[in-house]
């Protein structure tokens, strides 16, 4: 019984050995009011690269709202297997969805449709970005909307990014990575810094 037990404590301990983590934390600005943070990290294990971006903020105008989002993306020999992407607003889910690999498709799945793209036209997500900078990419997959979207490159390490529904980001880079990405939105421009 004992040797099972030190056997389990050493597979738990080089399983663990074997993970590398690294996290790119970011303060979240509206104004010069902090709300909240984002962090992103980028896992790797025997079975692959997990890229993850935790997003929590707290808008305050008349009333306050806790935004939540969480993304992430599953990378096998450097080809995209999984997304996963979550909206919560006040702790209720607003919007959800998941993808995968379906033969030489990726396909993300929401509540009223499903998005397809060919596998071949899917070269980095969005949430990877933070960790490379895509400096030759004209497009980049994006978790919560299931498709490519428009990657523009402004000079000086600043991206422009053209959501589907016309919002547009921008992501400035320093040695590689992401180190502000800007966000217009309909409370203002929300600015994730590290």
């Amino acid at each position: 019984m004992m040797s099972a037990r030190f056997f389990l404590f050493s597979l738990s301990f080089l399983l663990l050995g074997s993970i590398a983590a690294q996290a790119l934390v970011f303060n979240a600005y509206l104004g010069d009011d902090q709300i909240g943070t984002m962090t992103v990290t980028r896992t790797e294990t025997p079975a692959g690269v997990v890229y993850t971006s935790v997003t929590d903020i707290t808008v305050t105008y008349i009333l306050s709202m806790d935004l939540d989002l969480s993304y992430s993306a599953h990378y096998v020999d450097g080809q995209l297997t999984k997304t996963t992407f979550k909206y919560q607003r006040n702790h209720k889910t607003k919007e959800a969805c998941y993808g995968e690999m379906k033969g030489n498709t990726y396909a993300t799945y929401f509540d009223d449709r499903t998005e397809q793209v060919s596998a071949s036209e899917v070269n980095q997500t969005l949430t990877a970005a933070y960790f490379a900078e895509p400096t030759n990419l004209k497009e980049v997959f994006s978790e919560r909307w299931g498709v490519n979207i428009s990657l523009v490159s402004l000079g000086n390490r600043k991206y422009k990014i053209t959501l589907p529904d016309g919002k547009e980001s921008y992501m400035t880079y320093a040695d590689g990575r992401c180190r502000e990405s800007r966000i217009v939105s309909g409370w203002g421009d929300i600015v994730f810094r590290r």
